[in-house]
């Protein structure tokens, strides 16, 4: 028995039944839809959420199994890689030198590179999660790798794994490259053409 379904951020979900008694009973439902008298499933989230307080005897719902298991993949996903994924340079400064544009008639000083480049390096790197562990979870939850990162797998874990030692020292470094960045650097002009 398959099941496929449309879930949260009109990601198509598919899922294979492996439990012979799950099979049957979904198959009996389907045989009692067709005949108009019953839903192959008829349930709420209100419904799972209060089942499940009522069976553990504690305040918890539905996205609280999804966050551990979300947490879980992403864990696994990251002791597989080894290493965090890292930033580029052409990546750095591409993003470094587009966050300048507003202050193009500001003096810059070497504390706002330092400012700026962290900031860069927190969107690229989050990113990065999203590109590679992301991919990884969201076909497991039935979302996209953008919201499987940001709402469902626990910032703990990249530190669990020793990922966010290495974002630190990976932003150091691209922090020490940044102070370097002259002002025609971050500020480019335009060659004028020979005629």
């Amino acid at each position: 028995v398959h099941l496929g379904f449309w879930g949260k951020d009109a990601v198509w979900n598919h899922a294979k039944i492996t439990d012979a008694s799950l099979a049957k009973e979904l198959l009996r439902r389907k045989a009692e839809a067709k005949s108009g008298t019953s839903q192959i499933v008829g349930t709420s989230e209100t419904s799972v959420n209060n089942y499940l307080k009522a069976v553990s005897g504690i305040e918890m719902s539905a996205k609280d199994y999804r966050n551990f298991h979300a947490t879980r993949i992403a864990q696994d996903a990251a002791v597989e890689m080894g290493n965090a994924p890292t930033v580029t340079e052409s990546a750095f400064k591409k993003a470094f030198v587009e966050a300048f544009k507003p202050f193009a008639g500001e003096k810059i000083s070497t504390e706002r590179k330092e400012e700026v480049a962290r900031a860069v390096m927190l969107t690229l790197q989050e990113q990065r999660l999203i590109d590679t562990v992301g991919e990884i979870v969201a076909p497991q939850l039935g979302h996209k790798p953008t919201e499987s990162i940001k709402t469902y797998v626990d910032p703990v874990v990249w530190e669990d794994v020793g990922w966010k030692k290495q974002f630190a020292k990976e932003t150091e470094r691209w922090v020490a490259k940044a102070r370097t960045y002259s002002r025609q650097t971050l500020f480019p002009t335009k060659k004028k053409k020979k005629s």
